[in-house]
Protein backbone atom coordinates (compact mmCIF):
# COMPACT_ATOMS: atom_id res chain seq x y z
CA UNK A 1 0.00 0.00 0.00
CA UNK A 2 1.54 3.49 -0.81
CA UNK A 3 0.56 6.93 -0.09
CA UNK A 4 0.91 10.25 -1.47
CA UNK A 5 1.74 13.49 0.13
CA UNK A 6 3.02 16.91 -0.68
CA UNK A 7 6.89 17.21 -0.32
CA UNK A 8 8.39 20.70 1.21
CA UNK A 9 7.27 22.08 4.97
CA UNK A 10 3.23 21.70 4.36
CA UNK A 11 1.38 24.04 6.59
CA UNK A 12 0.48 22.43 9.87
CA UNK A 13 -2.55 22.49 11.93
CA UNK A 14 -2.41 25.56 14.01
CA UNK A 15 -5.69 25.71 15.11
CA UNK A 16 -6.15 26.37 18.58
CA UNK A 17 -7.53 23.34 20.80
CA UNK A 18 -10.87 23.08 19.61
CA UNK A 19 -11.78 22.19 23.84
CA UNK A 20 -10.69 25.13 24.66
CA UNK A 21 -14.26 27.06 25.00
CA UNK A 22 -16.02 23.41 26.49
CA UNK A 23 -13.94 23.79 29.32
CA UNK A 24 -13.80 27.39 29.89
CA UNK A 25 -18.19 26.62 29.78
CA UNK A 26 -17.65 24.06 32.27
CA UNK A 27 -15.31 26.29 34.73
CA UNK A 28 -18.76 28.80 33.98
CA UNK A 29 -21.31 26.51 34.85
CA UNK A 30 -19.13 25.12 37.90
CA UNK A 31 -18.98 28.99 38.84
CA UNK A 32 -22.78 29.35 38.18
CA UNK A 33 -23.70 26.46 40.12
CA UNK A 34 -21.43 26.97 43.33
CA UNK A 35 -20.49 30.45 44.04
CA UNK A 36 -24.06 31.27 44.85
CA UNK A 37 -24.64 29.47 48.13
CA UNK A 38 -20.65 29.29 48.90
CA UNK A 39 -19.74 32.94 48.35
CA UNK A 40 -22.67 34.82 48.30
CA UNK A 41 -23.05 35.14 52.08
CA UNK A 42 -26.87 36.63 53.44
CA UNK A 43 -27.63 39.90 51.51
CA UNK A 44 -29.90 38.17 48.86
CA UNK A 45 -32.74 39.18 47.63
CA UNK A 46 -36.03 37.40 47.34
CA UNK A 47 -37.99 38.65 44.72
CA UNK A 48 -36.80 41.38 41.44
CA UNK A 49 -37.02 44.96 42.76
CA UNK A 50 -37.84 48.01 40.93
CA UNK A 51 -35.73 50.66 41.82
CA UNK A 52 -37.42 53.50 39.89
CA UNK A 53 -37.48 56.78 42.20
CA UNK A 54 -35.94 56.44 45.66
CA UNK A 55 -36.74 53.11 46.29
CA UNK A 56 -34.18 50.62 48.82
CA UNK A 57 -32.68 47.92 47.72
CA UNK A 58 -34.42 45.19 50.18
CA UNK A 59 -32.40 42.06 50.97
CA UNK A 60 -33.06 39.07 53.21
CA UNK A 61 -32.56 39.64 57.01
CA UNK A 62 -31.90 42.40 59.51
CA UNK A 63 -29.44 44.90 58.51
CA UNK A 64 -29.59 44.39 55.25
CA UNK A 65 -31.78 47.38 53.67
CA UNK A 66 -29.86 50.10 51.33
CA UNK A 67 -31.49 53.61 51.35
CA UNK A 68 -29.65 55.37 47.72
CA UNK A 69 -28.50 58.33 47.95
CA UNK A 70 -28.86 60.98 45.07
CA UNK A 71 -26.55 61.54 42.53
CA UNK A 72 -26.55 63.16 39.25
CA UNK A 73 -28.64 61.46 36.86
CA UNK A 74 -29.80 58.34 39.12
CA UNK A 75 -29.33 56.34 43.12
CA UNK A 76 -26.57 55.58 44.44
CA UNK A 77 -26.81 52.14 46.37
CA UNK A 78 -23.70 51.84 49.11
CA UNK A 79 -23.35 48.80 50.86
CA UNK A 80 -20.98 50.82 53.16
CA UNK A 81 -24.07 53.19 54.20
CA UNK A 82 -27.25 51.83 54.88
CA UNK A 83 -29.32 54.35 55.80
CA UNK A 84 -28.18 56.88 52.89
CA UNK A 85 -26.72 59.87 55.34
CA UNK A 86 -23.47 60.03 53.53
CA UNK A 87 -21.07 58.53 56.68
CA UNK A 88 -20.51 55.38 55.45
CA UNK A 89 -20.64 54.69 59.28
CA UNK A 90 -23.12 51.53 58.78
CA UNK A 91 -22.61 48.83 56.52
CA UNK A 92 -24.58 46.12 55.79
CA UNK A 93 -24.99 42.83 57.79
CA UNK A 94 -23.47 40.70 55.18
CA UNK A 95 -21.52 41.11 52.39
CA UNK A 96 -22.06 40.50 48.98
CA UNK A 97 -25.02 40.71 46.82
CA UNK A 98 -26.99 37.61 45.29
CA UNK A 99 -29.52 37.83 42.71
CA UNK A 100 -30.30 34.47 42.78
CA UNK A 101 -32.86 34.23 39.89
CA UNK A 102 -34.30 37.67 40.50
CA UNK A 103 -33.64 41.48 38.73
CA UNK A 104 -33.60 44.30 39.77
CA UNK A 105 -34.06 47.28 37.00
CA UNK A 106 -36.02 50.87 36.84
CA UNK A 107 -38.22 52.42 34.33
CA UNK A 108 -37.40 55.80 34.95
CA UNK A 109 -33.92 56.17 33.20
CA UNK A 110 -31.64 57.03 36.00
CA UNK A 111 -28.65 55.57 36.44
CA UNK A 112 -28.05 52.35 38.90
CA UNK A 113 -24.44 52.87 40.91
CA UNK A 114 -23.99 49.76 43.01
CA UNK A 115 -20.78 50.40 45.57
CA UNK A 116 -20.28 46.94 47.19
CA UNK A 117 -18.16 48.12 49.73
CA UNK A 118 -15.45 44.81 48.48
CA UNK A 119 -18.43 42.53 48.56
CA UNK A 120 -19.44 40.10 45.52
CA UNK A 121 -22.02 39.96 42.99
CA UNK A 122 -23.70 36.31 42.55
CA UNK A 123 -26.67 35.28 40.47
CA UNK A 124 -27.94 31.95 38.60
CA UNK A 125 -26.96 32.12 34.78
CA UNK A 126 -29.97 32.44 32.46
CA UNK A 127 -32.20 34.61 35.14
CA UNK A 128 -30.57 37.05 37.52
CA UNK A 129 -30.24 40.45 35.99
CA UNK A 130 -29.37 44.23 36.12
CA UNK A 131 -31.46 46.44 34.13
CA UNK A 132 -32.36 50.30 33.03
CA UNK A 133 -33.39 49.46 29.56
CA UNK A 134 -37.07 48.08 29.52
CA UNK A 135 -40.20 49.37 30.09
CA UNK A 136 -39.27 53.20 29.82
CA UNK A 137 -41.94 55.67 28.80
CA UNK A 138 -40.97 57.15 25.00
CA UNK A 139 -38.53 60.16 24.79
CA UNK A 140 -35.93 58.53 27.92
CA UNK A 141 -32.23 57.41 27.61
CA UNK A 142 -32.12 54.32 29.72
CA UNK A 143 -29.96 54.89 32.43
CA UNK A 144 -26.14 53.92 33.11
CA UNK A 145 -25.06 50.65 35.55
CA UNK A 146 -22.15 51.51 37.04
CA UNK A 147 -20.67 48.77 39.38
CA UNK A 148 -17.78 49.53 41.92
CA UNK A 149 -15.53 48.53 44.87
CA UNK A 150 -16.94 44.62 43.64
CA UNK A 151 -14.48 41.79 44.19
CA UNK A 152 -15.84 39.76 41.57
CA UNK A 153 -19.02 39.44 39.48
CA UNK A 154 -20.55 35.65 38.46
CA UNK A 155 -24.35 36.54 37.36
CA UNK A 156 -26.58 36.90 34.38
CA UNK A 157 -26.79 39.91 31.91
CA UNK A 158 -26.78 43.39 32.74
CA UNK A 159 -28.79 45.60 29.88
CA UNK A 160 -29.14 49.24 28.93
CA UNK A 161 -31.13 48.46 25.93
CA UNK A 162 -33.40 50.23 23.89
CA UNK A 163 -35.73 48.74 21.23
CA UNK A 164 -38.04 51.61 20.35
CA UNK A 165 -38.31 53.62 17.51
CA UNK A 166 -36.16 57.37 17.78
CA UNK A 167 -35.44 56.97 21.51
CA UNK A 168 -32.75 59.14 22.72
CA UNK A 169 -30.49 56.05 23.36
CA UNK A 170 -29.01 53.52 25.69
CA UNK A 171 -27.04 53.85 29.21
CA UNK A 172 -23.26 52.83 29.35
CA UNK A 173 -21.96 49.82 31.37
CA UNK A 174 -19.39 50.57 33.43
CA UNK A 175 -17.76 47.97 36.19
CA UNK A 176 -14.52 48.42 38.42
CA UNK A 177 -11.88 51.21 37.88
CA UNK A 178 -8.58 51.41 37.04
CA UNK A 179 -7.85 52.15 40.96
CA UNK A 180 -10.48 49.63 42.37
CA UNK A 181 -10.09 47.01 39.69
CA UNK A 182 -12.89 43.74 39.85
CA UNK A 183 -11.18 40.17 40.29
CA UNK A 184 -12.84 37.65 38.12
CA UNK A 185 -15.89 38.64 35.74
CA UNK A 186 -18.53 35.64 34.69
CA UNK A 187 -22.00 37.02 32.90
CA UNK A 188 -24.22 35.82 30.32
CA UNK A 189 -24.47 39.19 28.17
CA UNK A 190 -23.82 42.53 28.51
CA UNK A 191 -26.23 44.92 26.11
CA UNK A 192 -25.99 48.73 25.34
CA UNK A 193 -27.03 48.32 22.28
CA UNK A 194 -29.96 50.29 20.34
CA UNK A 195 -31.89 47.82 17.90
CA UNK A 196 -34.13 50.34 16.54
CA UNK A 197 -33.27 52.95 13.57
CA UNK A 198 -32.62 57.02 14.98
CA UNK A 199 -32.00 57.89 18.03
CA UNK A 200 -28.75 59.73 20.12
CA UNK A 201 -26.68 56.03 20.05
CA UNK A 202 -25.82 53.05 22.04
CA UNK A 203 -24.10 53.00 25.16
CA UNK A 204 -20.77 52.13 26.48
CA UNK A 205 -18.74 49.11 27.80
CA UNK A 206 -15.83 49.63 30.36
CA UNK A 207 -14.43 46.90 32.50
CA UNK A 208 -11.39 47.23 34.57
CA UNK A 209 -10.19 43.95 35.79
CA UNK A 210 -7.30 42.09 37.23
CA UNK A 211 -8.41 38.39 36.91
CA UNK A 212 -10.75 36.60 34.14
CA UNK A 213 -13.61 38.22 32.15
CA UNK A 214 -15.81 35.39 30.75
CA UNK A 215 -19.30 36.16 28.87
CA UNK A 216 -21.09 33.21 29.02
CA UNK A 217 -23.35 30.88 30.29
CA UNK A 218 -23.28 27.62 31.23
CA UNK A 219 -23.99 26.48 28.00
CA UNK A 220 -22.39 28.52 24.77
CA UNK A 221 -20.26 31.54 25.22
CA UNK A 222 -22.31 35.38 25.44
CA UNK A 223 -21.97 38.39 23.56
CA UNK A 224 -21.06 41.87 24.20
CA UNK A 225 -23.24 44.25 22.51
CA UNK A 226 -22.88 48.15 22.13
CA UNK A 227 -24.26 48.29 18.29
CA UNK A 228 -26.29 50.57 16.95
CA UNK A 229 -29.00 50.46 14.09
CA UNK A 230 -28.81 54.44 12.86
CA UNK A 231 -26.74 56.81 14.81
CA UNK A 232 -23.13 56.68 16.83
CA UNK A 233 -22.78 52.80 17.87
CA UNK A 234 -21.08 52.53 22.05
CA UNK A 235 -16.91 51.65 22.50
CA UNK A 236 -15.33 48.47 24.33
CA UNK A 237 -12.83 49.06 26.55
CA UNK A 238 -11.85 46.34 28.73
CA UNK A 239 -8.81 45.44 30.69
CA UNK A 240 -7.91 42.52 32.43
CA UNK A 241 -4.98 40.35 33.99
CA UNK A 242 -5.97 36.34 32.53
CA UNK A 243 -8.47 34.92 29.97
CA UNK A 244 -10.77 36.32 27.79
CA UNK A 245 -13.95 34.99 26.24
CA UNK A 246 -16.70 35.97 24.76
CA UNK A 247 -18.93 35.16 21.22
CA UNK A 248 -19.64 38.30 19.75
CA UNK A 249 -18.29 41.38 20.41
CA UNK A 250 -20.11 44.33 18.19
CA UNK A 251 -19.92 47.99 18.14
CA UNK A 252 -21.20 48.63 14.56
CA UNK A 253 -22.56 51.58 13.58
CA UNK A 254 -25.25 53.17 10.62
CA UNK A 255 -25.66 57.14 10.08
CA UNK A 256 -28.24 59.01 8.72
CA UNK A 257 -28.58 60.38 4.88
CA UNK A 258 -27.67 63.99 6.10
CA UNK A 259 -24.55 66.12 5.39
CA UNK A 260 -21.94 66.33 8.49
CA UNK A 261 -23.90 63.51 10.57
CA UNK A 262 -20.94 61.70 12.75
CA UNK A 263 -22.35 58.43 13.42
CA UNK A 264 -19.73 55.51 13.23
CA UNK A 265 -18.76 52.00 14.54
CA UNK A 266 -17.39 52.33 18.39
CA UNK A 267 -13.77 51.00 18.84
CA UNK A 268 -12.96 47.65 20.27
CA UNK A 269 -9.91 47.71 22.89
CA UNK A 270 -9.18 45.16 24.70
CA UNK A 271 -6.22 44.58 26.82
CA UNK A 272 -5.13 41.31 28.84
CA UNK A 273 -1.97 42.70 30.84
CA UNK A 274 -3.66 45.16 33.36
CA UNK A 275 -1.13 44.49 35.91
CA UNK A 276 1.95 44.42 33.20
CA UNK A 277 3.37 41.79 34.59
CA UNK A 278 3.07 40.12 30.57
CA UNK A 279 0.74 38.15 28.85
CA UNK A 280 -1.18 35.53 30.38
CA UNK A 281 -4.41 34.03 29.54
CA UNK A 282 -6.05 32.93 26.04
CA UNK A 283 -8.26 35.31 24.04
CA UNK A 284 -11.07 33.41 22.63
CA UNK A 285 -13.86 34.96 20.70
CA UNK A 286 -16.08 34.68 17.43
CA UNK A 287 -17.07 37.72 15.75
CA UNK A 288 -15.47 41.33 16.35
CA UNK A 289 -17.36 43.60 14.16
CA UNK A 290 -17.17 47.67 14.35
CA UNK A 291 -18.27 47.98 10.72
CA UNK A 292 -19.82 51.07 9.92
CA UNK A 293 -22.92 50.21 7.64
CA UNK A 294 -24.63 53.04 5.88
CA UNK A 295 -24.44 53.89 2.37
CA UNK A 296 -24.79 57.51 2.98
CA UNK A 297 -22.67 59.94 5.60
CA UNK A 298 -20.48 59.43 8.92
CA UNK A 299 -17.24 58.59 9.76
CA UNK A 300 -16.55 55.15 9.65
CA UNK A 301 -15.34 52.06 11.14
CA UNK A 302 -14.25 51.74 14.64
CA UNK A 303 -10.93 50.63 15.22
CA UNK A 304 -9.75 47.20 16.97
CA UNK A 305 -7.47 47.05 19.03
CA UNK A 306 -6.01 43.48 20.87
CA UNK A 307 -3.10 42.55 23.36
CA UNK A 308 -1.57 41.10 26.29
CA UNK A 309 -2.43 37.88 25.67
CA UNK A 310 -1.03 34.32 26.07
CA UNK A 311 -2.72 33.47 22.62
CA UNK A 312 -5.60 35.02 20.58
CA UNK A 313 -8.10 32.60 18.52
CA UNK A 314 -10.45 34.45 16.70
CA UNK A 315 -13.00 31.34 15.23
CA UNK A 316 -15.41 33.82 13.44
CA UNK A 317 -14.12 37.15 11.58
CA UNK A 318 -12.76 40.64 11.83
CA UNK A 319 -15.13 43.10 10.41
CA UNK A 320 -14.27 46.61 10.32
CA UNK A 321 -15.34 47.54 6.85
CA UNK A 322 -17.23 51.17 6.19
CA UNK A 323 -19.67 51.22 3.53
CA UNK A 324 -20.50 54.78 2.86
CA UNK A 325 -18.72 56.20 -0.22
CA UNK A 326 -18.07 59.51 1.66
CA UNK A 327 -14.26 59.95 2.21
CA UNK A 328 -14.75 60.54 5.79
CA UNK A 329 -15.97 57.20 6.15
CA UNK A 330 -12.71 55.17 6.50
CA UNK A 331 -12.48 51.65 7.24
CA UNK A 332 -10.72 50.86 11.03
CA UNK A 333 -7.50 49.82 11.40
CA UNK A 334 -6.76 46.95 13.17
CA UNK A 335 -3.97 45.61 15.52
CA UNK A 336 -2.89 42.52 17.66
CA UNK A 337 0.19 42.64 19.13
CA UNK A 338 2.13 41.90 22.56
CA UNK A 339 1.04 38.33 22.52
CA UNK A 340 2.69 35.39 23.89
CA UNK A 341 2.05 32.84 21.47
CA UNK A 342 -0.22 32.12 18.96
CA UNK A 343 -2.76 34.01 16.80
CA UNK A 344 -5.89 32.28 14.76
CA UNK A 345 -8.30 34.01 12.92
CA UNK A 346 -11.08 31.11 11.29
CA UNK A 347 -12.95 33.38 9.19
CA UNK A 348 -12.91 36.35 7.11
CA UNK A 349 -11.17 39.61 6.92
CA UNK A 350 -12.59 42.80 6.12
CA UNK A 351 -11.47 46.81 6.49
CA UNK A 352 -12.48 47.72 3.25
CA UNK A 353 -13.61 51.24 2.57
CA UNK A 354 -16.24 51.98 -0.15
CA UNK A 355 -14.56 55.30 -0.65
CA UNK A 356 -11.03 53.90 -1.84
CA UNK A 357 -8.08 52.08 -1.27
CA UNK A 358 -6.68 54.68 0.44
CA UNK A 359 -8.92 55.12 2.94
CA UNK A 360 -8.89 50.75 4.14
CA UNK A 361 -8.20 50.07 7.08
CA UNK A 362 -4.57 49.04 8.39
CA UNK A 363 -4.23 45.39 9.51
CA UNK A 364 -1.04 44.57 12.00
CA UNK A 365 -0.57 41.40 13.71
CA UNK A 366 2.46 40.50 15.45
CA UNK A 367 2.96 37.22 17.59
CA UNK A 368 6.54 35.15 18.24
CA UNK A 369 4.85 32.02 17.97
CA UNK A 370 2.42 31.44 14.18
CA UNK A 371 -0.08 33.84 12.81
CA UNK A 372 -2.75 31.27 10.88
CA UNK A 373 -5.28 33.02 8.57
CA UNK A 374 -8.39 31.01 6.94
CA UNK A 375 -7.78 33.22 4.37
CA UNK A 376 -6.94 36.99 2.74
CA UNK A 377 -8.20 39.13 0.41
CA UNK A 378 -5.49 42.34 -0.09
CA UNK A 379 -8.04 44.27 -1.77
CA UNK A 380 -9.71 44.85 2.07
CA UNK A 381 -6.75 46.52 3.16
CA UNK A 382 -5.07 48.81 2.80
CA UNK A 383 -1.58 47.21 4.38
CA UNK A 384 -1.56 43.72 5.66
CA UNK A 385 1.77 43.34 8.36
CA UNK A 386 2.22 40.10 9.36
CA UNK A 387 5.23 39.48 11.48
CA UNK A 388 5.61 35.90 12.97
CA UNK A 389 8.37 34.28 15.08
CA UNK A 390 7.87 30.67 13.61
CA UNK A 391 5.81 31.95 10.40
CA UNK A 392 2.45 32.84 8.88
CA UNK A 393 0.48 30.63 7.41
CA UNK A 394 -2.76 31.55 5.39
CA UNK A 395 -4.69 28.24 4.91
CA UNK A 396 -7.35 29.06 2.34
CA UNK A 397 -7.44 31.73 -0.65
CA UNK A 398 -4.76 34.39 -0.53
CA UNK A 399 -6.43 36.94 -3.26
CA UNK A 400 -5.64 40.09 -5.25
CA UNK A 401 -2.10 40.02 -4.27
CA UNK A 402 -0.20 42.59 -6.78
CA UNK A 403 1.81 39.70 -8.29
CA UNK A 404 3.41 42.34 -10.63
CA UNK A 405 4.31 45.00 -8.11
CA UNK A 406 5.00 42.49 -4.55
CA UNK A 407 6.54 45.40 -3.12
CA UNK A 408 4.23 47.81 -2.59
CA UNK A 409 3.46 47.06 0.61
CA UNK A 410 -0.22 45.76 0.72
CA UNK A 411 1.25 42.55 2.15
CA UNK A 412 4.26 42.71 4.52
CA UNK A 413 6.48 41.48 6.29
CA UNK A 414 9.77 42.40 8.49
CA UNK A 415 13.44 40.55 7.03
CA UNK A 416 13.63 36.88 7.91
CA UNK A 417 9.63 36.63 8.18
CA UNK A 418 8.00 34.21 6.23
CA UNK A 419 4.10 34.12 4.95
CA UNK A 420 3.34 31.40 3.35
CA UNK A 421 0.39 30.67 0.97
CA UNK A 422 -0.98 26.87 -0.37
CA UNK A 423 -0.26 26.63 -4.46
CA UNK A 424 -3.09 24.28 -4.74
CA UNK A 425 -5.53 27.03 -3.57
CA UNK A 426 -3.85 29.85 -5.31
CA UNK A 427 -2.68 29.22 -8.91
CA UNK A 428 -2.80 32.55 -9.77
CA UNK A 429 0.42 33.17 -7.98
CA UNK A 430 2.25 30.33 -9.95
CA UNK A 431 3.94 28.84 -6.70
CA UNK A 432 6.43 31.59 -6.83
CA UNK A 433 8.18 33.06 -3.76
CA UNK A 434 7.72 36.89 -4.03
CA UNK A 435 9.74 39.96 -2.08
CA UNK A 436 7.66 41.96 0.27
CA UNK A 437 8.26 45.72 0.81
CA UNK A 438 10.01 45.29 4.64
CA UNK A 439 12.01 42.11 4.13
CA UNK A 440 10.40 39.67 4.11
CA UNK A 441 9.02 36.79 1.36
CA UNK A 442 5.58 35.06 0.14
CA UNK A 443 6.31 31.82 -0.10
CA UNK A 444 4.93 28.58 -1.19
CA UNK A 445 4.66 25.93 1.14
CA UNK A 446 3.72 23.08 -1.14
CA UNK A 447 6.22 21.75 -4.09
CA UNK A 448 5.62 18.98 -5.46
CA UNK A 449 4.93 15.28 -4.38
CA UNK A 450 6.50 11.96 -2.98
CA UNK A 451 5.67 8.22 -2.80
CA UNK A 452 6.72 6.26 -0.03
CA UNK A 453 5.32 2.71 1.22
CA UNK A 454 5.01 0.96 4.42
Amino acid sequence: MHHERDTGRTLPNRRFDSKVWPVLLLLSAIGFACWTPFLALGFSISSNQNLTGSTHLVGVGAGNDITPIAITGGNLYDWGNTNGDGTRTDPVVDPGLDLDTNTIWNTSGSHIVLNLNGGSITGRTGFAAISTGGGLPSGIRSGDIIITNVSRITAGRIATERTSTSEPGSGQVRIGTPDVPVWNVRLDSINTRRNVDFGVGAGSITICSTGDVMVATAAEAGDLLASEQNATAGTISITNDGAFGARNIQTYGAGRSSAGTTERGGPITINGDALGNGPSGLFDVNDLDTHYGYGGYGRGAGSIVIGGYAGVVIRGSILAYSSSSEPLCPGGNVSITNIAGNIEVQGTINLNAASGDSRDGVLIMTAPGTITLAGLDVSKVKSATLTAGQGTYITGALTNFPVSDPTSGRLDAPTHAVIHYRAKLNPDLGGNTYPLKSGGKLRSELRGTVIFFR
